[in-house]
């Protein structure tokens, strides 16, 4: 039957990706995202708008100064659409089954979402990122990280001013933060132009996730000394990235195939030790 044909799948399979039916018309789609057949002769290679299309690796390296060599410890084959903030787990489990999770882990800012951070934490491992999301560190602003929190009760105990809130009420379905403080003790605090209160008629909200509290705390230790120096090691994992497209083909493979394509990656990731650092990016 010509319907159990490779190749004619293939076409259904492209047809779906690139088509719909509306009504009794066929009309191609506007946008099909990057999980879609790009060759023919690679069905499996997928698109990245970043990165192009084909396929990419996510790498872990050591970096200790005693080291006569550093060494790839992980090499992760994907195809171009899989997004980096995805990689972080399977990577931390593939260290973990051979015995090399890390205590420190610098790594690119796609990786460091606040869900990748407490995962890591979970392992015993300590993520070193900027937070993602593009909001700049403002030194003058106030906002949930400087509320005081308790951990352990799950609530706000004083605002940046001191003052106990009249209630606090934290829902985990959610991870949604409720605060409520005194309007009148709001409305004549010093620091009210710069806190992220909202003044009510009776009083005055803030509401806040525990995740965005964590992450304001994460940008304050982004400009201290120590996360300086425990980050600067992630660059060493360029020059891997640069050496393993440049120098030894991956770039380019001559393959093409998702098996193939894989194979020659985890074989051309082995002939690569170098001075590095425990940290890993696509390439």
């Amino acid at each position: 039957m010509i319907q159990q044909w490779p190749v004619y799948q293939q076409l259904v399979k492209l047809f779906h990706q690139q088509c719909e039916l509306v009504e009794t018309q066929i009309v191609v789609r506007k946008h099909t995202g990057g999980n879609v057949i790009q060759n023919p002769s690679d069905p499996d290679a997928t698109y990245s708008g970043h990165k192009g299309m084909g396929y990419q690796v996510q790498l872990s390296e050591t970096c200790h100064p005693d080291n006569e060599q550093q060494l790839i410890v992980a090499a992760l084959p994907q195809t171009a659409v899989e997004s980096d903030a995805l990689a972080v787990l399977p990577v931390l489990k593939d260290l973990s089954e051979r015995g090399h999770l890390p205590d420190l882990l610098p790594c690119d800012t796609a990786y460091g979402g606040e869900d990748n951070v407490q995962a890591a934490l979970a392992q015993g491992v300590t993520l070193v990122s900027p937070v993602p999301g593009g909001a700049k560190f403002d030194a003058q602003a106030i906002g949930p990280e400087h509320f005081v929190w308790n951990a352990e009760t799950q609530a706000v105990t004083a605002c940046p001013a001191g003052h106990a809130p009249l209630d606090s009420a934290y829902n985990a379905d959610s991870d949604r933060v409720a605060v409520t403080m005194s309007r009148e003790q709001c409305a004549g605090c010093p620091l009210l132009a710069r806190c992220p209160i909202v003044m009510k008629q009776r009083s005055a909200k803030l509401y806040f996730t525990t995740n965005e509290q964590r992450a304001g705390q994460h940008r304050q230790h982004e400009q201290t000394d120590e996360f300086s120096t425990q980050y600067a090691f992630r660059e060493g994992i360029e020059s891997t990235n640069s050496g393993l497209k440049r120098r030894l083909g991956l770039g380019r493979l001559r393959v093409r195939g998702k098996g193939a394509v894989m194979t020659a990656i985890w074989l051309t990731s082995t002939r690569f030790p170098k001075t590095g650092c425990w940290t890993w990016s696509g390439s």
